[in-house]
């Protein structure tokens, strides 16, 4: 009866009374140089070459096991997607594999390194969102960060309408100039950069957008003179109305009807008049001062 092969913990089989050293795991990302975009997805192979039994992987970030929220295992292939630069490190991998209930584990794979590329998205600007036809426009375009030597470029409608592109030297900024503008220049324009990081061609995101019109320049006239036209009558009526509150406030309020005690057959006019205070003659009664003219009698009537 043959023997059963056993297997220790630090990775030796023992098969009919000889040794044998489990065979350790080769570990290799989905991308050669081990660079990776925030948003990307991160796929690790752990691979053992000339042995069909079946086994269990695990993978390891500087020499740490990663569990079920950190890597999703299926056979030999662990994928996470990157959220942030602290996924970047040392990575690992090792298989085991179990005879008789007893499970065994291979030596650590030779580490690979996994870098995250933090590339924010750019900033742009316009020097004027309104532009007369034939003339032109500016847009700057700059990066956030400290990336000297990135190509940028600049999409219309999300699409490199323009194949002039800028290299920033210095300052991380560059501007694109668009000149004898058309109508079907119009719209919205967003700007991206790319580069080498660490070995690897990346693309930032798109800027946030910015939007310019094009317009005729008869359209632009007589929109300013139109404009004039609407300020120059809107301080017209504030100055009338401004003079009549001076005028009102000087005038007296006409009435035509007489006190009771007061009725005529002649024409009366009635002032209320906004007279300094003064003694009174009778107390607790209204002084009324009549006054004759050559036709009419006139009433002022004291309120005190």
């Amino acid at each position: 009866m043959l023997d059963r092969p056993f297997f220790s913990k630090n990775g030796v089989e023992i098969r009919h009374g000889q040794l044998y050293r489990l065979k350790k795991p080769r570990i290799s990302p989905d991308q050669p140089t081990g660079v990776y975009l925030k948003g990307e997805t991160v796929t690790i192979n752990c691979t053992v070459a000339g042995d069909y039994r079946d086994k269990t992987f695990r993978f390891y970030r500087d020499r740490q096991r990663l569990y079920s929220h950190q890597i999703i295992t299926k056979d030999n292939i662990g994928k996470f997607r990157v959220t942030g630069t602290d996924q970047g490190g040392s990575y690992h991998c090792q298989y085991g594999t179990s005879v008789n209930r007893r499970q065994f584990w291979s030596q650590l794979s030779e580490a690979v390194m996994v870098t995250i590329a933090d590339l924010p998205k750019p900033n742009i600007s316009v020097d004027s969102s309104l532009v007369l036809k034939g003339g032109k426009v500016t847009f700057n375009c700059t990066n956030p960060r400290d990336h000297p030597g990135f190509t940028f470029y600049l999409y219309r409608h999300r699409e490199a309408n323009y194949s002039d592109v800028q290299t920033a030297a210095r300052d991380n900024s560059v501007t694109f100039t668009i000149t004898n503008i058309d109508h079907t220049d119009g719209g919205n324009y967003t700007c991206l950069y790319k580069g080498d990081v660490w070995g690897r061609l990346l693309t930032s995101a798109e800027s946030d957008p910015v939007h310019i019109t094009v317009r005729d320049k008869s359209v632009a006239l007589e929109a300013g003179v139109g404009s004039a036209v609407i300020l120059i009558l809107i301080l017209a009526l504030l100055g009338v109305c401004f003079w009549k509150k001076g005028k009102c406030g000087n005038s007296r309020e006409m009435r035509t009807t007489a006190p009771p005690s007061d009725e005529t057959n002649e024409t009366l006019t009635y002032a209320d008049l906004n007279l300094q205070t003064k003694p009174r003659k009778v107390c607790g009664q209204r002084n009324i001062v009549r006054t004759f003219g050559e036709e009419s009698t006139t009433y002022a009537m004291v309120k005190r």
